[in-house]
């Protein structure tokens, strides 16, 4: 902007210079004609070299006139071209900005070729899938706790819709909720519990209104998943204060969003990713690992879902996948973990929609302190 506001002032004063000019050089015409005639009405020698004289001088001052201008000119197109240089080279360093997804894609390109999807997911999807990693210290204090006490229970809760409610999966245990739970039984304890708070055709929305009610308050980890959310700020506001509500937890639950896709790539991804960079929290994006290699055409949309957003038992699986890959990371490397957190102060960090969605709960006409019925009819 402010190559900009110096080309417009530079302008002014070159528009200023010419008028300037043209007075002057009206002036120096004058005194021009004035001699002329001075010298038609007198004859003598000393008139005639002062004529001669004041010719001379009248033409330096108009040629001085003229160099000005031109220098004033040539300043102004030189700061005018500037400016147009400035402005593209904003232009082109904003079209080199990336997005997160766009830079794991090209650290970690898709498969070269066809691949058999029921096969499970390759290294670089599983790469890709970790959108952002965030700050892993919950998770790591839940996982230490659990490996050095094998009887100390982990309560995990997966609240989302219907594709934590496990549809397009062929039974129960081949959802994601399932086999999430059933790796951290192999894995780290089997002294686990399992809460499923999926409720198909619903939303981030109405989740902040239900978790005091559907998530327990000794919850350990807190998996979040909502395909049924729009890129908007009403689901933006709706997420975070989910987030905060879930952070803010007495118990300390490790928080994690996990982000599916539509057919042809649809998914609330960036406002979900907006909320987890907010709170440095993990996300896990089933999108990013399976979108770039249907687009690539190395396996297709049908492979992984029966439909157009539930994913079948081999995307369930996948998705599974994704998420117990960054939790086995993070157990691989528990002595370098930090796994001290600190509690979540709300205060230190502002919600960027004014945690509009703060202390919501559910309410019905037999909730007196909240609805006042005026005709039960």
């Amino acid at each position: 902007m402010k190559d900009i506001s110096r080309n417009r002032y530079s302008g002014i004063e070159a528009l200023r210079a010419q008028h300037h000019t043209a007075l002057h050089r009206a002036d120096n015409i004058e005194i021009l004609i004035s001699c002329v005639s001075t010298y038609r009405k007198d004859k003598n020698m000393k008139k005639t070299l002062a004529l001669m004289t004041a010719l001379t001088v009248c033409a330096m001052m108009l040629t001085g006139c003229g160099d000005n201008a031109d220098s004033t000119s040539k300043t102004a197109a030189a700061s005018s071209q500037a400016a147009d240089e400035s402005a593209a080279e904003v232009a082109k360093a904003a079209e080199k900005q990336h997005s997160p997804s766009e830079v794991l894609l090209e650290q970690y390109p898709v498969n070269n070729g066809a691949y058999d999807f029921t096969q499970g997911a390759t290294e670089n999807m599983l790469a890709r899938a970790v959108l952002n990693r965030g700050d892993t210290s919950r998770l790591a204090a839940k996982i230490k706790r659990a490996l050095d006490d094998p009887t100390a229970q982990t309560n995990i809760c997966y609240m989302g819709d219907s594709i934590t409610a496990g549809t397009g999966a062929a039974k129960p245990s081949e959802q994601y909720t399932s086999l999430i739970t059933q790796w951290w039984t192999e894995n780290v304890s089997d002294a686990v519990t399992e809460t499923n708070a999926g409720i198909g055709a619903t939303n981030s929305y109405l989740a902040v209104h239900r978790a005091y009610r559907d998530i327990p308050e000794d919850t350990d980890i807190i998996f979040i998943e909502f395909i049924n959310d729009e890129d908007s700020e009403l689901y933006q506001a709706a997420a975070d204060s989910l987030v905060r509500q879930c952070l803010a937890m007495e118990n300390e639950p490790a928080v994690i969003i996990i982000e599916p896709s539509c057919e042809g790539g649809s998914s609330p991804q960036d406002t979900h990713l907006k909320v987890a960079q907010t709170y440095d929290i993990p996300m896990i994006s089933y999108h990013d690992a399976i979108i770039p290699e249907i687009d690539a055409g190395n396996f297709a949309w049908s492979d992984t879902s029966n439909d157009n957003v539930h994913p079948n038992s081999a995307g369930h699986a996948v998705m599974a996948q994704c998420v117990t890959e960054m939790i086995g990371h993070v157990k691989d490397n528990i002595a370098d973990e930090n796994t001290s957190p600190s509690p979540f102060d709300a205060s230190a960090v502002p919600s960027p929609t004014g945690d509009r969605f703060a202390g919501a709960i559910l309410g019905s006409a037999d909730t007196a302190d909240i609805v006042t019925v005026t005709d039960e009819g």
